[in-house]
């Protein structure tokens, strides 16, 4: 099962945009919005896409009004092929934007159809055709959230084939 999200892209004006707080700066910054950076296998602060962090790391310290930008490329929940309940947990009011190259300054420079953003459920990276090799992938892939927002990203490999109750 294959399901690309794309949607419309605001125009924002150059005064709406918000720039990243550096690491340990949104107590300073009350109520200001954080824009975290993701690249596949990236290991920096978020704040830049020179020090991108992963995904799982940019969902955990996200609050509502943030934003999330992944840049091209496949996401997956886990490392270990053994976690089938690894998913990626969306936030309330976080929205998620993928189809970055990775230096983009504003969403609106994003093209999803050339760099794509892959959330995928394969653990293992060898599924084949007709869902060959699936045994191990994540029961669900993405798990959604009140007002999360998931834009220019396309989700698949998961397999709900066994039970697994959420929390």
């Amino acid at each position: 099962c294959l399901l690309v999200l794309l949607g419309s892209v605001p125009t924002a004006h150059a005064a709406e945009m918000r720039m990243p707080a550096p690491t340990g700066t949104r107590a300073l910054q009350a109520g200001a919005a954080v824009i975290y950076y993701v690249a596949p296998g990236g290991t920096g602060d978020c704040t830049s896409w020179a020090t991108a962090c992963d995904l799982q790391t940019a969902l955990v310290a996200a609050v509502s009004g943030d934003e999330i930008w992944a840049a091209a490329g496949v996401y997956k929940p886990a490392a270990d092929p053994a976690d089938r309940t690894a998913t990626f947990q969306l936030k309330a009011g976080v929205p998620i934007y993928g189809g970055f190259a990775g230096g983009e300054t504003s969403r609106e420079a994003r093209d999803p159809a050339a760099n794509v953003t892959v959330l995928s459920g394969d653990l293992s990276g060898d599924d084949g055709a007709n869902f060959a090799n699936n045994g191990e992938n994540s029961y669900h892939v993405v798990t959604g959230a009140i007002d999360a927002i998931l834009d220019g990203v396309t989700i698949t490999a998961g397999n709900a084939n066994g039970d697994m109750a959420l929390a």
